[in-house]
């Protein structure tokens, strides 16, 4: 059984096995079957940690793309976090950046202007709503990685 799952979907829909019971829920009865319980639990606990290493992968991949071009363009370091999150996230706020780097707001401001000027950011809106998501020279397969679902599998199917 394998399923496709995007970072910005909600939780999954409850399992049927939550409204299992042999018996009134929260009490033990010692002849109760508790295999399912303990199916659904690692279950649960393999998929979340499937999703976790996927973003890791993404994450650590998005980040090596970027620092090459970083290189290549002569992007500070901190930079770097304003490209990555609007290639993960799909955007990112001036706000978000300043406290991701510690910086004051004339110099956050500062950075994103210079990434939009050179094209790897586009702003939308104005002032206090302005937010930039990846332009046209963040290349396009680091973006359409960044947003392709991915399969979790289940380790006990047979």
């Amino acid at each position: 059984m394998a399923r496709h799952s995007t970072l910005n979907e909600g939780l999954p829909k409850p399992s049927p096995m939550l409204g299992h019971s042999d018996g009134p829920a929260g009490v033990y009865f010692p002849g109760r079957d508790l295999r399912p319980w303990i199916e659904l639990n690692l279950r649960a606990y393999h998929e979340q940690t499937q999703r976790v290493q996927h973003r890791v992968d993404r994450s650590n991949t998005a980040w090596q793309v970027l620092e090459d071009l970083a290189a290549q363009l002569g992007l500070r370091e901190g930079q770097i976090t304003a490209l990555h999150d609007a290639v993960l996230t799909g955007c990112v706020r001036r706000l978000r950046y300043e406290h991701a780097e510690n910086l004051t707001t004339q110099q956050s401001g500062r950075d994103l202007t210079d990434l939009t000027t050179r094209g790897l950011l586009t702003a939308h809106g104005q002032t206090k709503g302005r937010y930039y998501t990846p332009g046209p020279g963040v290349p396009k397969s680091l973006v359409e990685a960044a947003r392709t679902p991915y399969t979790i599998t289940d380790p006990y199917e047979a």
